[in-house]
């Protein structure tokens, strides 16, 4: 087994895919390895204590150089590159990072990885964590670990709300897998705020959701409408402090799993969007999709399917 003195781990890729990849620098044979991440300008409040440095998707001419020397500056040993663009392979390269570890998938990561990992990752034989963890532990030479173990958040609850006293409903998503809905949110909302609070959250990525939603919930002094107000530390608090946080496929479902909430994740039973792969990990997430054989693999087949719409059929399981 190689020894590597530090280490750079890169995810350039979405809240709920970073979640499922940072547990990776946990992994026991690099207890004496120093570990630093690249990731996604924004989501800084997920890495909590863990090296990082943030950078956006693209980057300028000289960015790209500057960038280049800064890798040079921090003599690593060796990277693995979970997602991230073309470039960055390209930059690792040029650095002269003398172990570089990457999927085999496109082609610069024939040209620049010297550990191209082969990974069918659309085939679903394992979930997000274990592809992340496997790549590590193939990439690496490390051993092969019995059980992957997720993300522990820690974050304290809003001071002035109850613990406990509310739930969290986040409709929204980024579009990679199909959603609930959105009368199914209505009733889900209106229901429960006869009984607790009930606040909706969501970013100006969700307007389409949010926005014909609030139009047609009815007005209750329980229903709190927090989209575009959170900050991410603000966000954590809120969801630490809930009862139950309700999402479909989305970063919150998985930052509200790695809290420790009691979380319920709607998931589609197509195979490339099941919970098998994308399900939140946490020790009290659930997770709901429709009891059918979809025939849909990257995608919803739409009324030439005889289940569809099968996202109603879970309306009255949540």
């Amino acid at each position: 087994m190689k020894k590597y003195k530090k280490l750079l781990l890169v995810r350039l890729d979405r809240m709920g895919d970073l979640v499922l990849t940072l547990p990776v620098d946990s992994h026991p044979d690099l207890k004496d390895t120093e570990c630093f991440w690249i990731i996604p300008v924004g989501l800084d409040f997920i890495v909590q204590n863990r090296p990082f440095r943030t950078i956006t998707k693209k980057l300028s001419f000289f960015d790209f150089f500057r960038f280049v020397k800064w890798l040079r500056q921090e003599n690593f040993s060796a990277s693995v590159v979970f997602h991230a663009p073309w470039w960055m392979s390209l930059a690792l390269f040029l650095a002269r990072i003398p172990w570089r570890v990457g999927p085999l998938s496109q082609w610069h990561s024939f040209l620049f990885f010297n550990k191209g990992i082969r990974q069918k990752r659309s085939e679903c034989q394992y979930h997000e964590l274990d592809y992340n963890y496997l790549l590590l532990e193939q990439g690496l030479d490390l051993q092969k670990l019995p059980q992957h173990l997720p993300l522990e958040l820690h974050a304290e609850p809003p001071e002035n709300l109850s613990p406990r006293s509310y739930v969290v409903v986040h409709p929204g998503m980024g579009g990679s897998a199909r959603n609930w809905p959105l009368a199914y949110y209505k009733n889900l909302i209106e229901s429960l705020s006869e009984s607790t609070s009930v606040f909706v959250t969501g970013t100006n990525m969700d307007r389409e959701w949010l926005e014909p939603l609030k139009k047609n919930t009815k007005v209750n002094e329980n229903i709190k409408w927090l989209d575009g107000q959170l900050s991410g530390t603000d966000l954590l608090r809120l969801l630490k402090g809930a009862k139950t946080v309700v999402a479909p496929s989305t970063g919150v479902l998985h930052l509200a799993a790695a809290l420790g909430v009691h979380t319920i994740g709607i998931f589609s039973p197509i195979t490339v969007q099941k919970p098998d792969r994308w399900g939140p990990k946490g020790p009290r997430a659930l997770t709901i999709a429709p009891a059918v054989d979809c025939p849909g693999y990257f995608k919803c087949i739409g009324e030439k399917c005889p289940h569809y719409d099968c996202m109603e059929k879970i309306g009255g399981t949540v």
